[in-house]
């Protein structure tokens, strides 16, 4: 089984586009997304159609329940608001009603999927600490083969005894079957780990890898879209540097 899995698409209909391309060359079985289709960008409502279209797994993410509810969460900073603010009102009723109805989390072939933490609401998985809770959580179900995460952005891997690696650059992982690990793919529509592109990654679970990817994309025009939409302007700067 070959599981193609993106997270925090962030309505960046350019990097989507890029990473389904390259996706569609990658001979995968399926293609899961991993929350946060919504927020920031310029596109809410084409990225959500494409994975629809595209995922037969999908979880909901803290941006794409804000688009959901009456009002804004005040947790949100101030760009992150307005940006939910304006997405809410560019989707109509039947996809605010899907987006609803995502479930939080899943398991499928073995595997936990959840955007922020199987143990906090909306918290970071940043620290080997953080990642040995939720590592611990998954144990509890027999013959666990691991977990994707999304929220942080930065593309990572962890796996015990002490691995926890940030990735960079694209890169090819060996995965220890018998052992549960933590993964998040990084970020298709809004990098931070300092890499201006889209980010995605391949499991492959016949063979016990893991392949971080990194797409280049056409950033100008996803930059002049959200300017164009009147939102702030640091969310379309902040594609070019990958912060």
């Amino acid at each position: 089984m070959r599981i193609a899995l993106l997270a925090d698409v962030h309505a960046n209909l350019e990097a989507l586009l890029a990473v389904l391309r390259k996706i569609d060359s990658s001979r995968v079985d399926e293609i899961w997304c991993i929350g946060d289709i919504v927020g920031y960008g310029a596109d809410p409502l084409a990225c959500l159609q494409l994975i629809r279209q595209n995922c037969s797994l999908v979880v909901q993410g803290n941006h794409d329940i804000a688009a959901t509810l009456p009002h804004t969460p005040d947790n949100f900073t101030l760009n992150a608001h307005i940006a939910a603010d304006w997405t809410r009102r560019q989707l109509n009723e039947e996809s605010l009603a899907w987006l609803a109805a995502l479930p939080v989390e899943q398991k499928r072939h073995r595997l936990h999927v959840f955007h922020s933490s199987l143990i906090y609401t909306n918290a970071y998985i940043t620290s080997r600490e953080e990642a040995q809770a939720n590592i611990r959580f998954m144990e509890q179900y027999p013959n666990t083969l691991g977990g994707f995460f999304g929220h942080t952005h930065i593309p990572c891997f962890i796996q015990e005894p002490g691995l926890f690696r940030n990735m960079h650059t694209a890169t090819h992982i060996l995965v220890d079957p018998e052992k549960p690990f933590l993964a998040n793919p990084g970020s298709t529509g809004q990098a931070r780990n300092r890499s201006p592109k889209a980010w995605f990654a391949v499991l492959d679970t016949q063979d016990s890898f893991l392949q971080f990817f990194a797409v280049s994309y056409e950033i100008g025009i996803a930059q002049r879209k959200i300017l164009e939409a009147g939102l702030p302007a640091f969310l379309a700067e902040r594609l070019e540097f990958g912060i």
